[in-house]
């Protein structure tokens, strides 16, 4: 595994051919996890600062520390860590886990079936293509199911969902006595949504 360090500047990082272990440091930075095959699972850390991290292939770790950072998973089954700040996330192809953490996430699991969850704050969450989970945790969230049989499950706060293309399952919880559920739907009179509230 090759270590590459950033600098207390803003750096552009480019991970090798092989797994790499990447660390931006402070500054604001680019991690790029370089072009290794679908076994070269790359770890990305952006630590302080506004920063852009990108896996490309493989099964990569992604963690964006604190401030405003662009997390990009690529191929392969990614785990992206937003951390605290208004972050912006993609996991790209692959069954990924996404983490929005502090802040107003704007979340994306783009294909195949991804685990995502918007953390604390107010997030845009959208489970593009494939059977997703959508969580959206405390906050006022909006969940966008999209394409495929997805799950959403609000959470605390005053939630919006947007049924997609199949059989979508919502499920709207906690929030006290002031809790209130909006709920949008695309789908063609054939199809069906099965759900779930609670107060």
């Amino acid at each position: 595994m090759a270590f590459i360090p950033g600098t207390p500047n803003d750096d552009n990082l480019i991970g090798t051919e092989f797994t790499d272990l990447i660390q931006g440091n402070d500054g604001n930075d680019t991690l790029d996890g370089g072009t290794g095959g679908d076994f070269d699972n790359d770890f990305l850390y952006g630590e302080q600062g506004d920063d852009l991290l990108r896996g490309n292939n493989g099964s990569d770790y992604l963690d964006g520390g604190d401030g405003l950072d662009g997390l990009i998973g690529g191929t392969g089954i990614d785990t992206l860590f937003c951390g605290a700040g208004q972050d912006g996330a993609q996991g790209g192809d692959g069954n990924d886990f996404i983490y929005g953490g502090d802040g107003n996430d704007s979340l994306d699991g783009d294909n195949d079936n991804d685990y995502i969850d918007g953390g604390n704050d107010e997030d845009f969450i959208s489970g593009g293509d494939g059977i997703d989970t959508l969580s959206g945790g405390a906050g006022n969230d909006s969940l966008v199911g999209d394409f495929g049989n997805d799950s959403l499950f609000g959470g605390a706060g005053q939630d919006a969902f947007g049924l997609g293309q199949s059989a979508d399952v919502f499920n709207s919880t906690g929030g006290g006595s002031g809790k209130s559920l909006s709920v949008s739907s695309p789908l063609a009179p054939t199809e069906s949504i099965s759900s779930t509230t609670s107060q």
